[in-house]
């Protein structure tokens, strides 16, 4: 499915911001590991996932933890931008990847603990 070569452009939500609030240095480390990873290739150890997530993809963090995002090209070629509607989608490249939010709390089952 990927079409585009080159590195990703990242744009990050306020819920991501927000998710990351009050973590610790090692930890926002590691977060910016895999997005330095996802920037070169987003459809590497990521899927996609399902039910009122359709349409983001979601990659392990740690054992517990996901980071959630959205790939541009992937979003328009499935028709996942009728869900999101995002208002500047006509003018965000294809090669973007816009990361919304962490996940914290999964066992390693995939199902949440609260």
């Amino acid at each position: 499915m990927r079409k585009y070569l080159g590195t990703y452009v990242d744009i990050y939500l306020q819920s991501f911001y927000s998710d990351l609030k009050g973590q610790t240095n090692e930890y926002c480390q590691l977060v910016n590991s895999k997005i330095q990873d996802l920037k070169h290739d987003p459809y590497r150890n990521s899927e996609l996932m399902k039910g009122p997530h359709k349409g983001r993809r979601k990659v392990r963090i740690n054992n517990s933890d996901r980071l959630v995002f959205i790939i541009c090209e992937e979003c328009r070629e499935c028709g996942f931008h009728t869900i999101f509607r995002c208002s500047d989608c006509k003018t965000t490249s294809e090669c973007t990847l816009i990361f919304s939010n962490i996940l914290l709390g999964h066992d390693y089952k995939g199902s949440t603990r609260w």
